[in-house]
């Protein structure tokens, strides 16, 4: 007697749903937060796929060692107070729905890419890490078709109140930009 049900077509509102319903079919690596979904094969079972399409809506991009050198280690509970400040389609949203991305990890080309699969793109840094030239920290800012923000490094935020007031209202408003 067969007790397994057919999958296909299966559709939830809530993405934790899936992580209840099955729990041992997703992972996620907590060192860089990319999340690998489980197909079914049909011939030889569970197959991975490490696709770049799959994706959560936010993007934090830094430079982790660096932050982490800073003394800030949990990093992850950090950048969900500050999402405490926004709004997404109605909600505050949470860490579930973000990823954390090492930004020397990408050439200019990978990052390119990589923010045309998010809805919001937050980018801590100090310099901008890539050719084009941007100056001003704390500012939206256009690339790829998609805007951007761009922020001064953590451990800058963190160390100066007048800073951490100027990133928060302008992460506020750039959930508020739409």
């Amino acid at each position: 007697m067969n007790h397994q049900s057919e999958n296909t077509g299966l559709y939830v509102e809530n993405p934790l749903e899936l992580q209840m319903l099955f729990g041992d079919q997703i992972f996620i690596d907590e060192r860089d937060k990319l999340v690998i979904s489980v197909q079914q094969n049909e011939n030889t079972g569970h197959e991975l796929d490490n696709s770049p399409s799959v994706t959560n809506p936010i993007a934090f991009f830094m430079d982790l060692e660096t932050t982490r050198l800073a003394g800030f280690s949990d990093i992850a509970e950090l950048l969900g107070r500050m999402l405490l400040v926004t709004q997404l389609d109605g909600k505050v949203p949470t860490m579930e729905l973000a990823d954390i991305f090492d930004i020397v990890q990408f050439s200019e080309e990978q990052f390119s890419e990589k923010v045309k699969t998010c809805r919001k793109i937050i980018v801590f840094a100090d310099h901008w890490p890539f050719q084009q030239n941007i100056a001003e920290k704390q500012q939206i800012i256009s690339m790829e078709n998609v805007q951007l923000f761009y922020a001064s490094s953590i451990p800058s935020i963190m160390a100066n109140n007048e800073l951490k007031k100027a990133f928060a209202a302008g992460l506020k408003n750039y959930f508020l930009a739409g």
